[in-house]
């Protein structure tokens, strides 16, 4: 019996560039990286009120998410002003 994955796509991070496929569960440290002249703000989450994890902190630049047990494709944006 194959494990189910789920998409995890962190965009403006260091954890990866692109993404990679998690089993529900796992915990991944991520970190906003630093923009000139621009001030991380949170985390964007796409799909909207996806459950990342009690560690997960969107106002944080350095976080974890806990990968949800849905199927599917999650995206997890930083976002600077």
């Amino acid at each position: 019996m194959s494990m189910l994955l789920n998409k995890v796509t962190v965009a403006d991070s260091t954890v990866n560039i692109g993404a990679n496929d998690y089993a529900p569960g796992t915990k991944v440290s991520i970190s906003a990286v630093e923009k000139a002249s621009l001030e991380f703000s949170g985390w964007s989450v796409t799909p909207t009120g996806t459950d990342l994890g009690s560690l997960f902190i969107g106002t944080s630049a350095e976080t974890v998410i806990e990968v949800p047990n849905a199927l599917g494709h999650i995206t997890v944006s930083a976002v600077y002003q």
